[in-house]
């Protein structure tokens, strides 16, 4: 989460510098694409009831790591950066857009399978990481964004994401199994 919100932070700086957007215009770009991710929840929902959440979270986590190595990749054209900005937003987080359904879902699960009644811990956890993450990623991401610049550090984001991403991956991969086996039952 703390990578997310790297990017949640410098993504408007980057607009703001690079592709010369004044804060009105970054304002409503940002609150129209937010505005979308509330009927994209509804179909993002559809995909995560008729797909496995657990590979939909992880393949949606190295969509949006992809989307952040091309951001970083770019040093040419505004064009890319804002499009490709918007789509970052379109695919949320743990909490709407794109990926948030099949995370959701995936808590679900993950209570059912259990059935210990830890499902409003899990989401009380869930909020308080988000909160702490915003808060040490807005603060590495600024100083980030001071020394290294704009590209070199959303690079950076991205491969420690992918990492982290697969790691996560590899390391739930016999859990997601185990309940996948034991929800079929």
């Amino acid at each position: 989460m703390v990578i997310l919100s790297v990017g949640f932070i410098i993504l408007p700086l980057n607009l703001k510098e690079n592709a010369n957007f004044d804060m009105v215009e970054l304002s409503v770009v940002w609150l129209l694409a937010d505005l979308l991710t509330f009927p994209l929840d509804l179909f993002a929902g559809s995909i995560a009831d008729s797909l496995n959440p657990w590979g939909v979270t992880i393949f949606g986590h190295f969509v949006m790591f992809s989307l952040l190595l091309t951001l970083g990749m770019n040093l040419q054209y505004a064009s890319v950066d804002i499009v490709v900005t918007v789509l970052l937003i379109l695919m949320g987080s743990t909490m709407g857009g794109l990926l948030g359904p099949s995370f959701s879902k995936l808590l679900t699960e993950m209570e059912r399978v259990d059935g210990q009644g830890l499902y409003q811990d899990l989401w009380a956890y869930l909020h308080f990481l988000t909160a702490l993450s915003i808060a040490v990623g807005s603060t590495v991401g600024g100083y980030g964004y001071e020394k290294i610049g704009f590209h070199a550090l959303i690079s950076s984001v991205a491969v420690v994401g992918f990492i982290v991403t697969l790691l996560v991956a590899i390391a739930t991969w016999k859990l997601h199994k185990t309940a996948s086996t034991t929800l079929v039952k």
